[in-house]
């Protein structure tokens, strides 16, 4: 995620052009997903879809990442990138199991 927050922070201050928000959580939800679905080695169902596991998983982070972009980057991506797993995370391995913090 620090790189991601990096790398969204140079686009900004260029000035270029960026996805719809919708476009970019539908490209970072698919990613997340597949990244999910890979981990899961086992053959076993999560109690939530993955689907909608990586649409809050991708709706989160961009939430954060426009705050933390209009907010004028109060903390480091580092700090950002921490914070966000202490919010998200604990959930999602609840879900998905404990094989996911390889990932």
């Amino acid at each position: 995620m620090a790189a991601l927050l990096l790398h969204m922070s140079f686009v900004c201050s260029l000035g270029l052009p960026r996805l719809k928000i919708e476009d970019e959580q539908a490209i970072l939800s698919k990613n997340i997903e597949q990244n999910l679905a890979s981990a899961l080695s086992e053959k076993r169902s999560p109690s939530v879809p993955l689907v909608l596991v990586a649409q809050y998983l991708a709706g989160a982070f961009l939430n954060l990442l426009k705050w933390w972009l209009e907010a004028e980057m109060p903390y480091s991506p580092e700090r950002m990138d921490e914070m966000f797993q202490q919010l998200a995370l604990p959930g999602v391995w609840a879900i998905v199991g404990e094989s996911w913090k390889r990932i």
